[in-house]
This record gives structure tokens, sequence and C-alpha cells, in this order.
């Protein structure tokens, strides 16, 4: 139940993060000014990863460990609850490594509309891939409680 609760934790945490950027951050980074944008967005690249990184961390940990058939309650490994949400912690860090960062880093060099266009809308599927697993996470304690 550890495993579950700090999982739930860091998820929930992020949900409402990425939520957040989602609905205010991201789109009003065309209100900045261009000549402040590369240090604005150098400080928000710094100052997100300083929050999201150890929430991410813990949460991969542990989804990584609870998918371990030795710490999961599942006869068999690789299915139910600990694959499904070992699943949506790949992709939305996938999202994150492949989608999110590239944009960034074009962002980082000066505002650029189509990086920033991009940005917002992948952004969004990250935001849903953390709220299935907010619920998979609540319905799984809710379960067992």
């Amino acid at each position: 139940m550890t495993l579950l609760l700090i999982q739930l934790a860091a998820t929930l945490t992020l949900t409402g993060l990425v939520l957040f950027v989602a609905a205010v951050h991201y789109p009003l980074y065309d209100k900045v000014g261009r000549d402040a944008f590369t240090a604005y967005q150098h400080a928000h690249m710094r100052r997100t990863t300083f929050v999201v990184a150890p929430l991410a961390l813990a949460d991969t940990f542990a989804a990584t460990l609870w998918l371990l058939p030795m710490y999961g309650d599942w006869s068999r490994p690789f299915t139910g609850a600990p694959a499904a949400g070992f699943a949506l912690v790949a992709a939305w860090i996938g999202m994150t490594l492949f989608v999110q960062v590239p944009q960034h880093a074009v962002l980082s060099h000066g505002f650029e509309p189509h990086a920033w266009r991009t940005l917002c809308r992948s952004h969004w599927l990250r935001t849903a891939l953390l709220a299935a697993r907010s619920a998979l996470l609540l319905w799984t304690v809710a379960a067992r409680a």
C-alpha cells in the first residue's frame, strides 16, 4: 500500500501542476515579450525542473517497483493496474522527453510561435495521461480500502 500512496501523492501533485501549466502558464508565453522571453524561458525550465523532477522520479520509481510481482498484489507481472500505471508513466515521460523538451529547446533561443503552439497542444495530452493515471491510482486505492 505504501507504493500506491507514494504514487498517488506524486501523481496527484503532478496532475495539478500540469493542469495549471496547460491552462494558465503556457497560454501566457506569448505575452512575455520578445526581449525578455529567453531569460523567462530559461528561468521557467530551471524552476520547473526543480519542482517536477523529484516528483517524477518518486512516481517512476514507485511505479516500477509496483510493477514487479514481488511488490504488487498481482499473480502475474505486467498485468492489471500496475502495468497500466507503468504504461501511463512511460507515456507521459516519453511525451516530456520527445515532445516537450525539444520544444523548450527551440524556445530557449527566443519565442517561436510554432514551437509554442506545439508545446501548448501536446501538453494537453500529457495532462490527460497524468489525469488518467490519477484516476487509476484513486480507483486502486479505493478498491483496497
